[in-house]
């Protein structure tokens, strides 16, 4: 019984404080809705008129006059587009060429620090032939990713003129093997980094 009486008497003090609290986060977002309504329906009419006017100016398009029109308008947004393609193509080859020039520098840096350290530590009497293989393999990559580089730029130039599909998988299939080359020197030179660590 005093269970009852004491769980009626929370629901009593509770219910009106729960519904309450309901009916106050109920009239903030009609107001809100209010707020955005009026500009929607300005936007919604505002966007009606401008289909109104581009439906009237394709109708004045269609006869056989604005033929001559039609087709210089068509060679105008053709040459549009592909300037803008060739500014795009032109933007991605430089940052391209930029990243790779960066990597193949750091790497070189990485690999002449590396070699200097297995130098230090052959002139301290200890045996570096594992470590002086992979800095000689690591070089070989680099030098073959250096060589590629350089084929880089040329590769990219026809394609500011160009749509033509082979060339793009040219172009693509060749920054991908030079990609591929800085990876593998980069491997190397870890492997060199961990023989010498676990050396000392």
């Amino acid at each position: 019984m005093k269970k009852t009486t004491i769980s009626l008497v929370a629901i009593a003090l509770v219910l009106p404080v729960l519904v309450g609290a309901q009916t106050a986060t109920v009239t903030p977002k009609r107001v809100d809705r209010e707020d955005w309504k009026k500009p929607m329906v300005e936007l919604r009419d505002r966007i009606r008129v401008e289909r109104q006017n581009l439906k009237a100016s394709t109708t004045m398009m269609k006869g056989k006059e604005n033929k001559e029109e039609r087709k210089d308008l068509r060679q105008e947004v053709k040459g549009k587009i592909n300037q803008l393609r060739s500014q795009r193509v032109g933007i991605f080859a430089e940052n391209l060429l930029q990243r790779i020039g960066q990597q193949i520098s750091n790497l070189t840096n990485l690999l002449t620090r590396t070699n200097d350290r297995a130098k230090e530590m052959a002139t301290a009497g200890k045996d570096t032939t594992a470590i002086t293989a992979k800095i000689t393999a690591a070089q070989a990559s680099l030098d073959a990713a250096k060589a590629e580089f350089t084929l880089l730029p040329a590769k990219f130039d026809p394609l500011l003129t160009s749509t033509d599909t082979k060339l793009i998988a040219e172009a693509k299939s060749s920054a991908s093997s030079t990609i591929a080359k800085i990876r593998e020197t980069h491997a190397r030179i870890v492997e060199a980094i961990n023989l010498i660590k676990s050396a000392n």
